[in-house]
Formats: C-alpha cells, structure tokens, sequence
C-alpha cells in the first residue's frame, strides 16, 4: 500500500476567478480528496472522501511518481464532468508515532472532528510563527464497544518545536483508519484524545462514515 506523503506537490499553479465574470461560473464545492500519481509523475484525477473519482482538466505533471497527497479542494464541475481546481491545501496526514521515545502532546485549538472515507478528519487551529511542528498518533489500547466491534484508543502526538505560538492557523489533520486496522467495520470507531488549550478533550468517531 502507498504511502500517503505528508508534504504539498509542489507549488502549483491555480487559476484565478474572474470577478466580473462569477455568474458565468457554477459555485466550487470544497471537499477533502486524495490524488495519486502515475507511473509517469503524472496527477489526472482526484478522489472525494465520499468515493467520487473526477478527472482533471488540465493534469499535473513532473510530480513524484506512483505517490498519494492529501488535500482540502476547491473545485469546480465542469459541463463535461471533469473538474477544475481553483484551491489547494494541504492536509496533514499523521503517522503511527508510538515508539517514538519523546511523545509530546503540546495545546492545540479544537474546531471540530469527523470521518470521512476512510480517514479521521481533525480541524485544527495550532499557534505558529510559520515554524515547524510535528504531528503524529499514538495508539493506547482498545475495548470492545456496545455496537460489538472495537473501539481503538489513540491520542494526537504533537510537537510545538522551535516554532514560536505567535498566531493562530488553519490546520488539516487526517488519520488514516486503515493504518490502526485495514478491516475495521462500521461497528469500530477511534476514541482520539488531544491536549488543547481549553483542556484535554477526547472525540470517539466510527471507522466508516455512515
């Protein structure tokens, strides 16, 4: 199984909305999706959390090959039903970090939760001084639940670093369901618990997006 990379593309080239012009345009839709490069180095299509595979108009080209990206997208579906980006970010996709000698579980703001696909979606607003940080999963045990599945325990390794908190950004953070067990069910769930700077905070979420 690939390997989803937890670094953007590159800087890509987005096309611009005419202002004058936004009634001639059918409204963006902004979801989270993966993009997967071919043998070639090639992107030309994107897959929607909730499994709809669209094409590109214009494909990206001379990116790392055979590879996966996270993002948040904005797009657009156009009359031929390819779609045409307009916004690109990039989602943070946290690794299994429990034998990691140093955990840290460093504040973060708290905005919401979900599972889409098959990842467990965390929006977050860090403190950041355009620094580095370090993200990551540690995983805690697990216990059988009332739907009779398992519900596995983790909490989000963090690490401020040298980045100073001076402001407030918008994150994306995805854990991947498959990485803490490929054959969970919709009776499994993910019980997540991360520090914050109102307070610790757990959220349990279902494996499978109903």
């Amino acid at each position: 199984m690939k390997k989803l990379l937890l670094l953007p593309i590159l800087a890509l080239s987005l096309a611009a909305c005419d202002e004058d012009k936004t009634d001639d345009y059918p409204p963006m839709v902004t979801e989270m999706a993966v993009m997967e490069s071919d043998a070639s180095g090639s992107i030309s299509r994107f897959t929607t959390d909730g499994g709809r595979t669209l094409s590109l108009v214009t494909p990206y080209t001379d990116v790392t090959p055979g590879a996966l990206w996270r993002f948040l997208i904005g797009y657009v579906l156009e009359r031929d039903g390819r779609a045409t980006i307009y916004s690109l970010e990039r989602v943070v996709v946290v690794r299994d970090s429990t034998a990691l000698a140093d955990v840290r579980h460093d504040p973060v703001g708290f905005v919401s939760a979900w599972t889409g696909g098959r990842f467990v979606n965390l929006h977050l607003t860090p403190k950041t001084k355009g620094g580095t940080q370090t993200w990551g999963y540690v995983r805690e045990g697990d216990y059988t639940n009332l739907q009779g599945g398992t519900t596995y325990r983790v909490a989000l390794h963090h690490r401020q670093g040298s980045d100073q908190p001076a402001y407030s950004a918008e994150t994306y953070v995805s854990l991947p369901v498959d990485s803490i067990n490929a054959r969970a069910s919709a009776a499994d769930s993910i019980q997540l618990t991360l520090a914050t700077f109102a307070g610790q905070r757990t959220v349990t979420l279902p494996c499978v997006a109903q």
